[in-house]
């Protein structure tokens, strides 16, 4: 299943390659400004369908939003004490649970529930299927590019694993589809919050493919 990476410029870049091989090339940078409309008048409904068009996925997307609550105990931090979050997160299978940030299944801002069985991307089966994915609720009030950013990412994890692509254990691949798929600015932008870091490149990786991906784009 996914585990962390370690991967050499080399290797990233050769990532890069077999997925627009794979996946129809380098797209034209995603057109944001509507979206950005609707997320500030707060129709989150529609900038994810918005999102999935983008990732051409015809399936069912059902969308869960899990709030925090509060730990029965505290933490004594100097003279304060400050009550710690404990994150809700649904009793999913393994077998059918997408993981979509380097937290811990239960501290993750997304994830994914696909099918049990899922037919292939393409097979005239695959639009009858529904797809679930919990969002958490700081994601709403984080910056657009955040969320648009968070979303793609749990689509592009439907888009490998539909597609049986044996990259589809990879987070890194699945944040380079993202780029890929023409969310490379939203993704440049969205990655660093305040508080976190989405994604699985660090900065120095993240500058190396941004470039990549851009050239490729031209």
């Amino acid at each position: 299943m996914f585990e962390r990476e370690c991967l050499s410029s080399q290797k990233l870049l050769g990532y890069i390659r077999q997925l627009s091989h794979s996946f129809g090339g380098v797209r034209s940078p995603f057109e944001a400004n509507g979206m950005r409309a609707l997320f500030r008048e707060r129709n989150f409904k529609e900038c994810i369908r918005l999102i999935k068009l983008a990732f051409n996925l015809p399936m069912t997307l059902r969308i869960g939003y899990l709030k925090e609550k509060m730990m029965a105990r505290n933490i004594l931090h100097g003279n304060e004490i400050t009550y710690c979050p404990d994150f809700f997160c649904p009793n999913i299978p393994a077998g059918e649970l997408l993981r979509g940030s380097h937290c811990e299944p239960a501290r993750e801002p997304a994830f994914t529930r696909i099918p049990g069985s899922m037919p292939l991307l393409g097979n005239r089966f695959f639009e009858n299927i529904t797809v679930t994915t919990y969002l958490r609720r700081w994601i709403l009030e984080a910056p657009f590019e955040t969320f648009a950013f968070a979303v793609g990412h749990q689509m592009a994890h439907i888009v490998l694993f539909a597609s049986n692509d044996r990259l589809r254990f990879s987070e890194i691949a699945t944040d380079l589809l993202v780029m890929i798929s023409g969310f490379s600015e939203i993704a440049r932008i969205g990655r660093k919050t305040p508080n976190e870091r989405l994604g699985y490149l660090n900065d120095y990786q993240f500058c190396e493919v941004y470039r990549e991906i851009i050239r490729l784009g031209r």
